[in-house]
């Protein structure tokens, strides 16, 4: 079944026009979604998920890391001191990070090395990305008070303080950056970063300058993806925006979300495999769109006792997880 079949499957009538999801009985076990059984994740608070295409990492809030081959069966491959908050898969390795600065890197989701991100340190990393600028890779943190690093070569390297950054520089005042993203527009790699009232910050370079954009809105911005030749932001109140070219025109526009109502977006992936972004929010909320200006959307409430907190995509497989170590998986 494909995932837009799944989603409709689910789907209830005039579902999320309202700030609550209707009390409909629902499947104990959605259409198309089978869940993780004997996981080694029950009972963990699962922060993020990525992926390479072929296998899949969780990082949680204990530190633990997880690995999967192929979505449905799960493993511990490591037990750090990093209280996790964010992974991500680009330019050959696996990059999470955490509290105060904590990271973690792998070349194969297995074996990891764990570190500080100086540049970041004392704060917390929020969001991290991966991806090439002006043929070199690029590793980017972000996190508390506007805090931006960046390191060229690898995450094992030097890291650096990113500048400039319309989040402010100043401890304990600057905006909180909630996300990261990496995509490439005109055959140009580019870093588009969100956060707190409603702000967007880009870099195309290796200064480490970021420049600003506005979302034309002052809710919170949560997540943010690329895919399909555009990055696509979401966040509170159900607020969806998206941008073909962040750094020539800055012109974010507004996506149709009413379907989810004043539903906080909290989570966004792009399954490049099916080309379909993939939101989830608060209540239990799971959304899809091709091109983010239209959404459908169905909750997941009879499967997640405490919330969904991470999605990624694997080849055709959608995973989501949540904060008490469930794990779902689609066909």
């Amino acid at each position: 079944m494909a995932f837009r079949e799944i989603l409709q499957t689910l789907t209830i009538g005039c579902i999320f026009v309202s700030c609550s999801i209707p009390n409909t009985p629902m499947t104990p076990n959605p259409a198309g979604f089978h869940h993780v059984e004997d996981s080694v994740s029950d009972g963990l608070e699962i922060k993020a998920l990525a992926s390479d295409g072929k296998s899949a990492v969780a990082v949680t809030y204990e530190g633990i890391i997880l690995y999967s081959g192929d979505g449905a069966a799960w493993e511990k491959v490591a037990d750090t001191d990093v209280n996790f908050n964010a992974v991500t898969y680009g330019e050959g390795y696996y990059f999470a990070g955490g509290e105060e600065g904590g990271a973690a890197f792998s070349v194969d989701g297995k074996e990891w090395k764990t570190g500080v991100v100086i540049p970041m340190s004392p704060k917390d990393i929020y969001g991290v990305a991966a991806g090439k600028i002006m043929g070199n890779s690029m590793f980017v943190a972000v996190g508390n008070d506007g805090r931006i690093a960046y390191s060229i070569g690898g995450p094992q390297g030097k890291w650096d303080k990113g500048n400039f950054s319309p989040f402010g520089e100043v401890d304990d005042a600057g905006e909180t950056i909630h996300a990261v993203a990496y995509g490439v527009v005109d055959g140009a790699g580019v870093f588009v970063a969100v956060g707190d009232d409603g702000k967007i910050a880009f870099a195309n370079d290796l200064s480490g300058r970021w420049s600003g954009a506005r979302s034309g809105s002052s809710w919170t911005l949560s997540a943010v993806a690329f895919g399909n030749d555009k990055f696509v932001t979401v966040g509170e109140n159900g607020i969806v925006r998206y941008c073909t070219d962040p750094v020539e025109t800055y012109d974010w526009r507004v996506g149709d979300s009413k379907i989810f109502g004043n539903i906080s977006l909290i989570g966004i992936s792009f399954n490049p495999f099916k080309e379909i972004f993939v939101v989830f929010g608060e209540q239990y909320a799971v959304g899809y769109s091709d091109y983010a200006h239209s959404w459908e959307a169905a909750s997941f409430q009879s499967v997640f006792n405490s919330g969904i907190s991470a999605v990624v995509s694997m080849n055709s497989r959608i995973i989501l997880a949540g904060s008490d170590g469930t794990i779902l998986y689609s066909n």
